[in-house]
């Protein structure tokens, strides 16, 4: 049985390859990098201060090929490269181009909205907007 508390990191003197080594297999010997840090405790933390839970999101992403393993990625939610809310906005262009939005996108687009600040929503609808005018352009092409 493991204990209840983590043991103080120290650092040894054994090489960095081995110290690597044993910070994959062993999570308590873990140390994050110092660059880190500042990221941390500066910007994510003043852009998570408010939410009151649920910073990341997990996007099931397939299966890997040559074994078959399921992956996955993991992200923080409501920053810069936020995947749902860039597919949320394509999927609002596309609906407005096509003159009718489904309740799920509607849906969609409350939920990746509802922590962002004014700044948020308008890159949302820029975005979407971006993305309307592409659709139409294309769609116009094909159909003509």
């Amino acid at each position: 049985m493991k204990p209840l508390d983590y043991p103080a990191s120290s650092s040894s003197s054994s090489s960095s390859s081995s110290a690597a080594a044993d910070a994959s297999t062993d999570p308590e010997t873990f140390e994050p990098p110092t660059t880190l840090l500042p990221k941390l405790f500066e910007t994510l933390s003043t852009r998570y201060s408010t939410r009151p839970g649920g910073y990341t999101r997990i996007t099931k992403f397939g299966r890997r090929p040559g074994d078959n393993a399921p992956v996955a990625i993991l992200s923080l939610v409501d920053g810069p490269r936020d995947l749902r809310f860039e597919m949320t906005a394509r999927a609002t262009g596309r609906e407005r181009a096509m003159g009718a939005e489904r309740e799920l996108t509607g849906r969609n687009r409350e939920r990746v909205l509802k922590f962002r600040d004014e700044a948020g929503v308008r890159e949302f609808e820029r975005k979407a907007e971006e993305f309307e005018v592409s659709f139409f352009l294309s769609f116009r092409g094909l159909v003509f």
